[in-house]
């Protein structure tokens, strides 16, 4: 079974401030500074704005002198009220995750606002559309988001064009739109995003707004998984597993969904799974099988859910356990898997229960799991 487009990999992350560069950030005492920073200090007591924001950006990084949030925060408000640029995006971050300051999206939203719209910032406008996307310090706007997201791709913000991407994949607040997906998951790309790289490849891979090209998909898949990106290297596995535009091969399948297990892939371990459950590529292992495919359920997969369920009942890579196994084929079943339903029926009545049987493609993207 194939989960289709359900992204969980990079989407929707904060961006954080930039570095400072040679100025540093963070004190704690004026006996702690340097001469340099003396000197900024008296500069930003008499209003000097661009010390302000240097003084601020000092105690936020804590290079020269000791980190200190709450004294960040307050330099970053002083220069923020009067408009210098990148103040009130620091400001606004700051709010989003509660450094120095409370949290709150209300007053992140307002600063970040203030440098996108009258600096034109593209990290801003990005930080913003974020919020706008998610729903914090006002409603979930998705169009909103979108313009964010557009302005500040037009500045070549990258995470920026990475989110478009996802937007027009998944139809958040526009009509599902795999071609214009594509599009900026091919700008990100080129750009070097590892994400949009995977992305592009997935898109070859499946043929998703552009002709299925297993070619194309490889070469953008090996691209990112250059970078040890794990969904690529999953991918990888799957095309080898299944002959797609490579020679079929358990072994070298093996091999990659190792690679994406080691970097955390949970595909990738119910993938790998199941290919220990029937000896293909390895040697069969009922232990290994079951360790990696718990992992996977516990994760929220509904497919190994059931193998685990099955492996609980049958007593393999595990102590034979009724009661486990009809708690794994609820939860599979309560995701619409139609194996765990059957089973779960056929254990009440006594009768025969259905084996795992290894079908001819594998799991591309795992849907999200509910929070609990």
């Amino acid at each position: 079974m194939r989960y289709f487009l359900v992204i969980l990999l990079i989407p929707f992350l904060l961006t954080s401030p930039p570095a400072s560069g040679a100025i540093g950030s963070g004190t704690a005492s004026q006996r702690e500074l340097s001469g340099g920073t003396k000197q900024l200090l008296e500069k930003a007591n008499a209003g000097n704005t661009q010390a302000q924001y240097e003084l601020g950006l000092l105690y936020l990084d804590g290079e020269l002198v000791r980190r200190d949030y709450a004294q960040s925060a307050q330099w970053m408000k002083k220069a923020a009220a009067q408009g210098y640029p990148e103040a009130g995006a620091t400001l606004g971050y700051m709010y989003m995750q509660g450094m120095g300051v409370t949290q709150d999206y209300a007053e992140a939203l307002k600063w970040l606002r203030q440098d996108a719209e009258r600096n034109d910032v593209a990290w801003a406008q990005y930080n913003l559309a974020m919020l706008y996307r998610n729903g914090q310090g006002t409603d979930v706007d998705y169009n909103a988001a979108r313009i964010w997201f557009i302005k500040s791709a037009a500045q070549g913000y990258l995470s920026a064009y990475e989110n478009l991407g996802l937007i027009y994949e998944r139809g958040l607040g526009v009509e599902q739109d795999y071609l214009e997906a594509f599009k900026w998951f091919m700008e990100a790309a080129e750009y070097g995003s590892v994400y949009a790289q995977y992305s592009v490849g997935y898109f070859f891979h499946l043929g998703l707004g552009v002709h299925k090209n297993y070619e194309e998909a490889m070469r953008w898949y090996q691209q990112a998984a250059a970078e040890n990106d794990p969904e690529a290297l999953n991918e990888i596995g799957v095309m080898y597993h299944n002959g797609e535009g490579v020679a079929q091969d358990y072994v070298q399948a093996a091999l990659w969904y190792k690679r994406a297990v080691a970097q955390g892939n949970m595909i990738a371990a119910y993938n790998l799974g199941r290919l220990y459950y029937h000896g293909q590529g390895v040697a069969q292992d009922y232990d290994e099988a079951f360790d990696l495919l718990i992992d996977a359920a516990d994760y929220g997969d509904a497919s190994a859910q059931f193998y685990v369920g099955y492996m609980y009942q049958q007593g393999r890579g595990t102590a034979r356990d009724a009661k486990q196994a009809t708690d794994w084929y609820k939860k599979s079943a309560a995701q619409g898997n139609p194996e765990a339903i059957s089973n779960l029926r056929t254990m009440t009545t006594g009768g025969h229960t259905a084996a795992p049987e290894m079908p001819l493609s594998l799991n591309h993207i795992m849907v999200t799991p509910s929070a609990p």
